[in-house]
């Protein structure tokens, strides 16, 4: 806090000595100018009064900023402080408008994330607005408040808005344009850190930051804005429509400036436009804005107004403003049609409070000096704090207190709205569900309640209850323990509270009801209308118990028996529902925005498709697309399963039609429609891909051997159930796992890609003009051109949804200084995963943003950086994933490390390394210095026993020359292939029982690419029974590849034979469209059930590998059946 200074005044000898004259005497502003200047015109300001030179800064009156040519490099230097604003060009004749919205906010989210080792990695800005007419000294309070805070800089360091001029045609003009972000010294870098947002004043007109700012809608996303009734949006417009439309949603404070206490009647019937047009355009707002009301400068002084009477200002002004309600016809309409009788209640109405703060005009009387102004800026700072405190506690409360990385996605949901024209309000509840899906079992009862009697509440009110019934027993049914189950038991306490806390809740209304346009309709909260919440839960309680009755009455005490009878059941309850039409996908918008072109089709996500659970069961994860674009847990793809029973096999599912909507559209491609699943007695095969740049063509080659080898007519992906990679990695995982490519179509798009997509951008690789540069050129490679390369590789195909034989595949990329995964298996939470609703083009530029050799990838308002900075060899993480998946104690079959090759030492520092932001540099200079992934391997196998070890290869290649390629060094491609192509990798020998090796290979290679083919047989379980100490189990070996393919037709032709604890079975002659059901038996001692049993297959060479899930323990065997 700048500290008052306690001399006074030499000439009144009562205020404060605030002004240091140039001649060593201490005045106060008043007497400074009316006095002694007039006396000695050729004195100055001057001395080092740190109070003194924080007024010269708050006003702008040291010299240097009243100049002109100094005035225009400020105005050019607060560019980067641009947030968003409406920008018009002139194209021929014709103008095109469109909103820019800059990476302001999330270059201060991140400079605030790595602010400090302390600085926390989750942080939940809050936004406090500054608006009001022109003139109004909007620009010159912000500065106030960033220079007087605790955390103080040398005041030239500080971010703030230029002061508008005092004198000249510029003091009659806007100082500010559009809207700017400024950070809070104080709370940057904390949990919640405040940024103002000062927005361009009420008058509009071209302010006079437009002459000297002409960079900012060059580099952000621009969204076209259509036109009204056939008219262009202006500039006034835009001040009085879109930008009170987003930062009344956004803000948690609105500070309100003025400075004429004459005509505060007129500030608050303009304060009530502004905030009518912000609250009549948004829907289901879940926390009202807190309003300040600043008095900034009036020429009036109260003492009153500076008491610790708190509400002193907002009392008189509310008896100043209060005949207005009656002489205002605009205001007079509102207060009769929502029964309002004061302004208080009519403001109230808009806000959560209303506060009115008074600070003193500089110079003016006894008030006007920094002993009376400095303290009520304090007062304010403190007022605006505890504002914003309790409308984030509102926030949270209702669910919608969104952190940095999720106001960035709804930003840009609020910006595509607003640009779209629409006349619908923007609908907060649906937002929130993009951003922030359910992520408990309360959540998602009542995430489908909702959808179900969204339009027929009462119709539908009975089977929505014995569907929540059915889905209850269902999920009970696989738990340890539930041969015989009461309603009691599966009903629980625990349940039944759950039930009744998602049918009552109570959010959404902060404002009243409002109907569907925005218009309010009546005061109160939620209302429950008729739905009567102790009938429905009766009702559940009754389904769940019929369900039970029956199952026990006609079931056997058979654990896959009473599930199938369970979901057959189910099935029907879901066809049962009265009224089906909430399955059918609603848009969310009317349109959908192209970013630089026309609005062209309807808007392309939807609320039906992303649910945050399955929704034919309520408990699992949403993860494979039917042809209806319904998504479905594996637990229902199995359960589900409508194959004959005479024809089922192991590993596939064939369902006839969907079993929500009730789908069967018999189109190609669609009904029947057929899903691979892992067998149950199988282990995962894991691929994990190192980032590298053009390194990448090292892994693509070693791929193509190892491909060459197998030879089997199968695309590569299929060999793996999770493929992970990063960056260059990232873009060969989803060529291979969700685009089927083969390795040779991977190695042609890399190569297209590499050729086309590093374009310099102009003066990017100049030295001179840094921090120009640095401002507005934001990477060495233009984007356009390497987004253009992506799209044409992986056209317009969605990431999410886990498809007949594809794999699971994920990319890492970094938000901040933190990792994240886009996965085709998970939509996407506010943890760990990235909403993967988006084409694999999006996903291969988020995970390959490498910070200066391009720019940030924009993925729902966030920005995606290389997946590399954090994990840029995800073996560690690919290993995690998969016991998220599938289980802690999760077992593999095969774990293939590829890296990018490695040297002596790493890749040189790039020359323009000044171009990557101060908090990036440091992970940035790990990714350069790790770029080989030795010590993340390292570290992963010194953390895993021999057993797994036994099942991973680690691939790369050692370069020849002592520092590794750079990683944009497309000239070295060729011979890095050449490398690869050519490279000798030695078999390592194992160290543990479990080896998936019979026999002794000697070329690496070779030996993964038989391990690979063994893998695609797998044992299924017939029985197990008890002689003795003996225990005899009784199967089948299976494969996994279809009948009647070329394939499978290679394979089976491949195979000589399987040892089945060493003794040889071959393998019997089947039809072209047979499936294998190889029958096999052997025995086991039960004292022996923790040591190895091998199964395994011969490709007529010296040695043998073992199948899928082997060698295994009967231990394991046992486990399984009983689960049977």
């Amino acid at each position: 806090m700048v500290k008052q200074e306690i001399e006074t005044c030499e000439k009144c000898e009562e205020l404060p000595g605030d002004v240091k004259c140039s001649c060593g005497a201490k005045f106060c502003e008043n007497c400074f100018l009316t006095k002694h200047l007039k006396r000695n015109p050729k004195h100055r300001r001057g001395g080092t009064s740190r109070t003194d030179r924080a007024w010269s800064w708050i006003s702008g009156t040291v010299t240097t900023l009243t100049e002109n040519t100094s005035r225009a490099t400020y105005f050019q230097q607060d560019e980067a402080t641009k947030w968003f604003g409406l920008h018009v060009e002139k194209v021929g004749e014709d103008l095109v408008t469109r909103l820019v919205e800059t990476r302001r906010f999330s270059c201060l989210v991140e400079g605030s994330i790595g602010y400090s080792n302390n600085s926390p990695r989750r942080q939940f800005p809050s936004i406090t607005s500054f608006v009001g007419e022109t003139g109004a000294g909007k620009s010159t309070l912000i500065r106030s408040l960033i220079c007087h805070t605790e955390n103080s800089k040398p005041l030239e360091d500080l971010e703030a808005p230029v002061p508008g001029a005092r004198t000249g045609t510029s003091a009659c003009l806007p100082t500010s344009g559009e809207v700017n972000l400024y950070l809070d010294p104080d709370t940057f870098g904390t949990k919640v850190p405040f940024f103002y947002a000062d927005c361009e004043g009420m008058l509009g007109g071209e302010p006079v930051a437009a002459q000297y700012q002409k960079e900012w809608p060059k580099h952000g996303h621009r969204y076209l804005v259509q036109p009204k009734d056939g008219k262009q949006i202006d500039r006034k417009t835009a001040v009085m429509t879109i930008y009170p439309r987003f930062l009344y949603i956004f803000s948690d404070v609105i500070c309100m400036i003025t400075r004429n206490q004459k005509a505060w009647a007129d500030s608050a019937v303009k304060l009530l436009e502004w905030s009518r047009v912000g609250a009549h355009n948004t829907i289901n707002q879940f926390a009202l804005p807190a309003l300040v009301i600043v008095l900034n400068g009036p020429t009036v002084e109260n003492n009153a107004w500076i008491s610790d009477d708190h509400e002193a200002t907002t009392r008189d002004f509310f008896i100043a403003v209060e005949q207005e309600i009656k002489a205002n016809a605009v205001l007079r309409e509102m207060a009769k049609k929502h029964g309002d009788k004061t302004m208080k209640e009519l403001l109230m109405r808009n806000f959560s409070s209303v506060y009115v703060h008074y600070i003193p005009l500089e110079g003016f009387q006894s008030l006007g000096n920094s002993g009376v102004i400095i303290p009520q800026i304090a007062r304010l700072t403190r007022r605006i704090r505890s504002d914003a405190k309790a409308v984030q506690k509102m926030r949270a409360e209702s669910w919608s207190l969104f952190d940095a990385t999720q106001l960035s996605m709804v930003f840009k949901l609020a910006f595509q709205h607003l640009a779209s024209g629409s006349e619908d309000p923007f609908d907060f509840s649906q937002c929130r569900q993009q951003v922030t899906p359910p992520i408990t079992v309360e959540g998602h009862f009542a995430e489908f309640m909702h959808k179900c009697m969204q339009g027929s509440s009462s119709g539908n009110f009975a089977a929505t209850a014995s569907i929540l019934g059915s889905c209850i027993v269902r999920n009970s049914m696989k738990l340890e323990g539930s041969y015989l189950l009461h309603p009691s038991v599966v009903f629980n306490k625990e349940l039944k509270e759950t039930s009744e806390r998602c049918v009552n809740t109570k959010i959404g209304h902060a404002k009243g009801h409002q109907s569907a346009d925005g218009g309010f309709l009546d005061d109160g909260g939620f209302v429950a209308g008729d739905f009567n919440t102790d009938q429905f839960l009766e009702l559940v309680q009754n389904g769940v118990a019929e369900i039970l009755k029956d199952m026990n009455k006609h079931v056997e005490s058979n654990r896959e028996a009473r599930r199938l009878y369970a979901a057959e059941r189910h099935r029907k309850l879901l066809r049962a529902i009265p009224d089906q039409n909430f399955w059918k996908v609603p848009l969310i918008y009317r349109r959908k925005v192209n970013h630089n072109g026309p609005l062209t089709q309807p808007l392309g996500w939807s609320l039906s498709p992303r649910a945050s659970v399955c929704y034919a069961c309520l408990f699992g994860r949403p993860e494979y697309t039917l042809p209806c674009k319904h998504v479905i847990c594996l637990d229902c793809v199995r359960e589900f399963d409508q194959t004959p029973v005479d024809e089922r096999y192991p590993g596939i599912a064939m369902h006839k039609g969907c079993v929500l909507c009730g789908s069967q559209e018999n189109k190609a491609g669609s009904w029947p429609y057929s899903m691979a699943y892992r067998p149950d007695l199988s282990d995962i095969r894991l691929l994990s891909l190192d980032g590298g740049g053009v390194r990448g063509i090292i892994q693509l080659s070693i791929l193509a051997r190892l491909e060459l080898l197998i030879d089997l007519d199968i695309p590569f992906g299929q060999f793996f159930d999770l493929i992970v990679g990063t960056s260059a990695g990232g873009l060969t995982a989803l060529g291979l796992g969700v685009h089927n490519f083969s390795v040779q179509e991977c190695i042609a798009h890399f190569k297209a890609l590499c050729e086309n997509g590093f374009d310099n951008a102009p003066g990017a690789k100049s030295q001179v003009y840094g921090w120009l540069i640095k401002l507005f050129v934001p990477s060495i490679y233009k984007t356009e051109p390497l987004e253009n390369a992506m799209k044409s590789i992986f056209g317009q195909k969605t990431l999410f949804g886990h498809r007949g034989n594809a794999s699971r595949v994920a990319v890492t990329t970094t938000v901040g200084t933190e990792s994240y995964l886009l996965a085709n298996y998970h939509w996407g939470d506010d943890k760990r995963y990235l909403n993967s609703n988006v084409s694999t083009w999006r996903a291969a530029r988020c995970t390959s943003a490498a910070p200066m050799y391009f720019e940030p990838a924009c993925h729902h308002g966030m920005e995606c950086r290389d997946g590399g900075l954090r994990e840029n060899n995800p073996v560690g993480v690919a290993v995690n994933e998969a016991k998220t998946i599938w289980g802690q104690n999760v077992a593999f079959d095969v774990i293939v490390s590829l890296g990018c090759g490695e040297a002596k030492n790493p890749q040189s520092q790039p020359r323009q390394f000044f171009m990557v932001p101060n908090w990036l540099t440091h992970l940035f200079q790990t990714l350069l210095r790790t770029m080989n992934g030795n010590s993340a391997w390292e570290k992963f196998s010194s953390s895993v026993n021999n057993e797994l070890l036994d099942r991973c290869s680690r691939l790369t290649v050692r370069f020849q020359q002592t520092r590794e390629p750079d990683l944009d060094d497309v000239n070295a491609i060729a011979e890095m292939e050449q490398l690869a192509t050519s490279y000798r990798f030695h078999y390592q020998q194992p160290k543990g029982n479990f080896f998936p090796v019979w026999g002794q290979p000697s070329d690496e290679l070779e030996a993964l690419a038989h391990r690979l083919m063994g893998s695609l047989f797998f044992f299924e379980l017939k029985s197990i029974k008890q002689h003795e100490e003996v225990s005899i189990v009784k199967g089948w070996i299976c494969c996994r590849l279809p009948p009647g393919t070329e394939c499978h037709r290679r394979l089976i032709k491949r195979t000589s034979h399987f040892l089945v604890t060493n003794q040889k079975v071959h393998v019997p002659t089947l039809r072209d469209d047979e499936r294998l059901w190889l029958e096999v038996s052997f025995h086991q001692q039960d004292s022996l059930d923790s040591e190895p049993l091998r199964i395994d297959v011969n490709f007529d060479c010296a040695y043998a590998v073992s199948i899928s899930g082997f060698p295994m323990t009967l231990e394991r065997l046992k486990s399984h059946w009983e689960m049977k």
